[in-house]
């Protein structure tokens, strides 16, 4: 595979994770806790670099 056929795929990938999210409600933090407590399954959709950046999100107790 060429470098820049890999770009084209990474681009294509990051075109579809895009479009994934557009339907998706945003929750602030404490919104995400409450809605985990009150049984939603929380989906953490950032990239691997965002959340070695910000950390992974904490379990409900």
């Amino acid at each position: 595979m060429s470098e820049g056929s890999s770009s084209v795929r990474y681009a294509a990938v990051d075109r579809l994770l895009a479009a994934a999210r557009e339907g998706m409600e945003r929750l602030d933090p404490h919104q995400a806790m409450a809605a985990q407590l009150a049984g939603a399954l929380l989906v953490d959709t950032r990239t691997a670099a965002q959340r070695s950046r910000e950390g992974d999100l904490p379990a409900p107790s």
